[in-house]
């Protein structure tokens, strides 16, 4: 498995002519690891064996996996062309996660009309792109999207809250907000 932009995944294909006639031109090609070698004369039961290397996209992280596929062509001695495949799938390890931070400015207040302004700062700290993230504030009304995250990105936004009497009398301002995004599976992340 992997689960990081970089990851170096090696693969090893071993070639063999499982006939009973030499195989002449035989090529393996691989368009993931954009491999396309020339492996000469095959006689029956020689292999040979290729190594080859693939650094790891966001893609294939957001993806969940990596489907790769090898074909091998050969010429037979009546000059029919004999080709196979051979398939291995590796699955990412997906791990979204989101954080919140809010702050407030002024942080203290001591009359009626004071305004307080909140920044929010949304980070995508997991290893997926996130999709239509959003913040809500339920004290504020405040409701906006985001739309995409990218892994290690932020976004931030701002909102104000105008003190009333009532905040005063309390003695503090309780202001939770909330953040959600969906990973690239359509589950909800909250943060």
């Amino acid at each position: 498995s992997f689960d990081q932009v970089g990851d170096l995944i090696v693969y090893t294909i071993k070639v063999t002519n499982s006939g009973n006639v030499t195989l002449t031109n035989v090529i393996a090609s691989d368009p993931l690891t954009n491999t396309n070698q020339n492996l000469g004369n095959l006689v029956p039961g020689q292999s040979v064996t290729l190594t080859e290397q693939y650094q790891t996209t966001q893609t294939n992280i957001d993806e969940g996996k990596i489907v790769n596929t090898v074909s091998v062509t050969g010429t037979e001695p009546m000059g029919s062309t004999v080709n196979t495949t051979a398939g291995n799938t590796l699955f990412a390890d997906q791990n979204p996660g989101l954080e919140l931070i809010k702050t407030a400015s002024p942080n203290t207040f001591d009359q009626v009309g004071d305004v307080i302004t909140y920044q929010l700062v949304v980070r995508n700290i997991g290893n997926v792109t996130l999709s239509k993230a959003s913040v809500t504030d339920p004290l504020t009304g405040f409701n906006v999207n985001l739309d995409t995250i990218a892994v290690g990105a932020t976004k931030t936004v701002s909102e104000v809250f105008t003190v009333s009497q009532q905040d005063i009398d309390r003695g503090f301002v309780l202001n939770i907000a909330n953040s959600q995004a969906l990973d690239p599976n359509s589950q909800k992340v909250a943060a």
